[in-house]
């Protein structure tokens, strides 16, 4: 049988015979010499190689050799030396230009340089801090930097990943001339940047179980006749003459009356499985990373809407709805939780309340070992691209909600 009919026949078998082949020649056979081989590459190594050989063709056949090996040991001196020089006179100085953003929300980095030498320095490269991973290749490079001279930069970057940022602690790296070692100079950021997690839109309102009054809830942002005085308006048909406040009333030469905050009457809790063995945890878009987004998602659709909710996060209850201090509080929260997840149920040692409505959020996985309680809705987070995991999660929500 010819390779084309094998090929037409049976593509999955022809498939695993090139995976084969592909992995036979790329097969590593004597993994222990890498550490023997491996520095061979770097081109310091071929220099110092090339000045034994120098120095022995000197010493044995013609001392004309000698004069090859003193160049090239200036070379070695001056790549060595000239990276270490160049970087001592030169002060860096980063900042951004907010301290919250979102992902894919472009922000700011305004970056300060200053040279002290006379002479100028050249091939400047910014790196770490802004990726995930510290050997990633990408920075900002500065071609050069002239003697006696200050720069400011400005460079718009898109942060990928929630956390904060600087992730790692930025250099400021050249290998000018000869690029035969790079020399490093630490860089201090004057504040840090929190990178809250991704947030889609969302539609409806779950029901709540309980609609009475609870004590001591009180909304900042909703005024009613409850709670701590707010402000003041001008009076209206049906306000009561309880409310008229008479000071502002004679000022103004018209009926004022005072607003208070308004009861809170409704309550849901959300309680998401961030347990590491509930989900399958991946360099690239986990489901960790998608209930993170689903977390922030409902946080933010509520918060707009005026509703109250807590979230049970590692142990510890966050309220949303009250102020807009606790919401950023709540989405600094979610920034900074490990890409690991959490190594305890959410749970542990929370006293629940009866005639809460409770919404469980897990995973597959999670369903196995699930924490839930008779009464408790649940939504699960699924295990694919970004856009399928959204819309599976979207209409799982608009069915609670009982949203079109």
């Amino acid at each position: 049988m010819s390779f084309a009919e094998t090929l037409e026949k049976s593509p999955r078998y022809a498939a695993s015979k090139l995976e084969s082949a592909h992995n036979a020649l790329n097969h590593d056979f004597c993994p222990w010499m890498n550490r023997w081989v491996y520095w061979m590459k770097h081109p310091l190594a071929v220099l110092s190689l090339l000045l034994v050989t120098s120095m022995l063709c000197g010493i044995y056949v013609n001392q004309a050799a000698y004069g090859l090996a003193v160049a090239v040991l200036i070379l070695v001196v001056l790549g060595i030396a000239w990276p270490w020089i160049s970087l001592k006179g030169v002060e860096c100085q980063v900042e951004f230009d907010r301290t919250r953003s979102r992902v894919g929300q472009p922000i700011v980095i305004c970056i300060q340089l200053r040279n002290r030498w006379p002479f100028p320095v050249w091939g400047l490269e910014l790196k770490k801090g802004f990726v995930t991973n510290e050997n990633d290749p990408n920075g900002i490079a500065i071609a050069c930097l002239w003697g006696w001279s200050a720069k400011h930069i400005h460079w718009h970057f898109e942060p990928i990943q929630r956390g904060v940022y600087p992730r790692l602690t930025p250099t400021l790296e050249t290998s000018f001339p000869f690029g035969l070692i790079h020399r490093h100079l630490a860089i201090e950021f004057v504040s840090n940047l929190i990178v809250w997690p991704k947030v889609n839109p969302l539609r409806g309102i779950p029901e709540t179980l309980n609609q009475c009054h609870l004590v001591d809830r009180f909304s900042d942002r909703q005024t009613g006749d409850s709670g701590d005085l707010v402000g003041v308006r001008s009076f209206r048909q049906g306000d009561s003459l309880r409310r008229v406040h008479w000071g502002q009333t004679a000022r103004h030469g018209r009926l004022i009356v005072t607003e208070r905050q308004a009861e809170i009457g409704t309550k849901l809790r959300i309680v998401p499985d961030l347990r590491t063995d509930s989900h399958r945890i991946r360099a690239g878009k986990s489901s960790l990373e998608s209930m993170i987004e689903a977390i922030a998602s409902i946080a933010t659709h509520l918060f707009n809407e005026h509703q109250y909710a807590e979230f049970i996060i590692d142990g510890k209850c966050y309220c949303i709805g009250q102020n807009d201090l606790e919401y950023r509080a709540f989405m600094d929260t979610l920034a900074r939780l490990p890409v690991t997840g959490l190594f305890s149920g959410n749970s542990n040692g929370l006293p629940w309340v009866n005639g809460i409505s409770t919404i469980e959020l897990t995973t597959a996985l999670g369903e196995r070992q699930s924490m839930s309680q008779a009464g408790w809705r649940r939504l699960v987070i699924g295990d694919a691209s970004n856009g399928t995991v959204w819309e599976q999660f979207t209409t799982q929500w608009r069915r609670l909600c009982r949203a079109n």
